[in-house]
């Protein structure tokens, strides 16, 4: 096998790779997402709670629950 071959082969891998941790994160997203939206609709939790506890700012679970509700 050559070398080119070789890093052909890696960089397939890897690109392969990548496409899975896409999946990934795009279904942590989600969950983490719905999950955000249960709490704050049906649990009442703050916007300031829940940035604190997803490490995300309040705009952010803003956005999020806006685009939820265009869903």
């Amino acid at each position: 096998m050559t070398t080119e071959t070789k890093v052909l082969k890696a960089l397939d891998q890897s690109n392969k790779s990548l496409g899975e941790l896409k999946f990934l994160q795009d279904k942590y997203i989600s969950i983490r997402n719905e999950s955000v939206g249960i709490l704050y609709i049906d649990h009442k939790w703050s916007a300031m709670k829940l940035a604190e506890r997803t490490g995300l700012t309040r705009d952010m679970i803003y956005k999020i629950l806006k685009n939820q509700k265009m869903s």
